[in-house]
């Protein structure tokens, strides 16, 4: 996975402690109605989730309307010719009326980033404004429940599920 990238995802989709400081295992808050109350007070990662090898070609994204809520990541795939690792990934994001925010946990490291998202085809931009100001844009897809980030120049696939 290229360094461009993981930094592009550290400081997004990923998110947690970045607006206050990394931490090393924080304990759970209670989660705050709106992405940018995150910022301050983060609510606790999802269930951690390892990499999974996959066998076929790397899908194209489709785009899609995003439903607001809070989705929890539940699968990282990787494609053909990049390998699995022992990674181990805890991630949340929610989108709120063309907000977004990400509470990612990679590891021992920690980052959350808020923001406004617009999508436009199979692609969103995000412009994070916590914890600083910067733009990035992925490709996406959503089908029924599930919410796929799919970086650029990379060959992965994150998969999130849209929570009750």
């Amino acid at each position: 996975m290229s360094i461009r990238i993981l930094a592009l995802l550290s400081v997004l989709v990923l998110g947690f402690a970045a607006c206050g400081g990394d931490e090393e295992d924080p304990e759970p808050k209670q989660q705050n109605n709106g992405p940018h109350a995150w910022c301050t007070e983060p609510p606790a990662p999802s269930s951690p989730v390892t990499e999974t090898q996959m066998t076929t070609e790397y899908p194209e994204a489709t785009g899609g309307t995003i439903v607001d809520g809070t989705y929890e990541l539940t699968r990282f795939e990787i494609y053909p010719p990049d390998s699995s690792d022992d990674s181990v990934r805890a991630r949340l994001l929610q989108f709120d009326k063309g907000t977004i925010a990400s509470v990612m946990k990679d590891g021992n490291s920690t980052t959350v980033i808020g923001g406004t998202y617009t999508t436009s085809g199979n692609t969103i931009t995000v412009q994070v404004t916590c914890p600083q100001k910067t733009q990035f844009t992925l490709k996406y897809s959503v089908s029924g429940d599930e919410f796929w980030f799919q970086p650029p120049d990379e060959n992965n696939v994150q998969v999130y599920v849209r929570q009750p």
